[in-house]
């Protein structure tokens, strides 16, 4: 969880926001590295003012 408070405080996001039909919210993806270097995407959205809903992380391999 560290390494995904890491990516959410330093990360960028590149993408337009992309809409989940059926929960009607806009999801967010946010791209960084955590502090070892290891590239990291959090997806979230949030439904309410003060509330983020965590949806994934997963790690960005190199082309």
């Amino acid at each position: 969880m560290a390494d995904a408070l890491y990516v959410l405080r330093r990360g960028n996001i590149y993408n337009e926001p992309e809409l989940d039909v059926r929960l009607q919210e806009w999801n967010y993806r946010i791209e960084g590295t955590d502090a070892e270097g290891r590239r990291l995407a959090i997806v979230f959205s949030v439904p309410e003012e003060d509330l983020a809903r965590l949806i994934t992380i997963f790690s960005i391999r190199a082309s």
